[in-house]
């Protein structure tokens, strides 16, 4: 293979791309591309981090992005390889970065494009090939294609829940104003036992976990109006030090509004 196309291949797995979606896009075969990254030693394993970051959780940093990536991360095997994923918007670039400093790290995200309702979006990413970390994250419950299978995090303590519940709803909640009831709303998609785990937590139960259906792919929703929502704002957000800053932002202004309000 000429050496422009091997630097290519050299650059295109240093961005977060796999050896078979390399292989694709230079139209090499999977074991050409496979014998020259391994050669150059460029595996994504060569970064520098801290891969036992989730072998015990025992902090807040460690159960809030353990909740994120059980909302909006993805770990995958691969014949010999162990990747775990997340994938931002461009406007939560700096949440990236907290990540990678929060895992220790050497380096930074990698910018792409991605397709998103027809239209391709700039977005970046942090791709991570390691066993230790995907064997701990499995222990803590995380799953591979987990959108519609995810369980309640397991070895998780009962005092850092509230941050992983943080990390989840950073990952896949909103808080919105709804124009027709001239209020505002929060609601968290995700598995019906997730949402029951995170409805019995913050709400004792008495908020009602709905069946959604997107396309073919049956999801549930968990949402709260008005004053319902302040205890799932008081609760995960109480000393807290790491969250997505816009949707703090964002329940600050609901929280401030609702007890003005009142």
């Amino acid at each position: 293979m000429e050496i422009e196309k091997i630097n290519k291949a050299i650059e295109l797995i240093q961005a977060g791309n796999s050896i078979r979606k390399t292989a694709k896009i230079l139209e090499e075969a999977y074991t050409t591309i496979r014998y020259y990254t391994y050669d150059y030693a460029i595996k994504r394993e060569s970064l520098n981090y801290n891969r036992d970051f989730f072998e015990t959780i025992d902090s807040e940093k460690k159960a809030y992005w353990l909740g994120y990536i059980a909302a909006d991360g993805s770990i995958c095997s691969q014949r010999s390889s162990r990747t775990i994923s997340i994938t931002t918007k461009e406007s939560d670039y700096n949440h990236l970065v907290k990540y990678i400093e929060s895992l220790e790290g050497n380096f930074k995200p990698k910018v792409k494009n991605v397709k998103y309702r027809g239209s391709y979006h700039i977005a970046y990413r942090v791709s991570l090939s390691s066993q230790k970390m995907y064997n701990d994250l499995m222990n803590k419950g995380i799953i591979e294609r987990k959108s519609l299978t995810l369980m309640p995090p397991v070895n998780v303590p009962e005092s850092l829940i509230k941050h992983w519940i943080r990390g989840y709803f950073d990952g896949d909640g909103s808080i919105f104003f709804a124009e027709r009831d001239s209020c505002y709303n929060m609601s968290i998609t995700g598995t019906q036992d997730v949402l029951n785990f995170i409805n019995n937590f913050v709400f004792n139960g008495e908020q009602r976990v709905a069946h959604r259906k997107r396309k073919d792919k049956a999801v549930f929703g968990l949402g709260a109006t008005r004053k319902k929502a302040i205890p799932f704002y008081e609760k995960i957000y109480k000393d807290a030090n790491i969250y997505l800053e816009r949707k703090k932002l964002l329940f600050d202004i609901f929280a401030q509004t609702y007890i003005l309000t009142q």
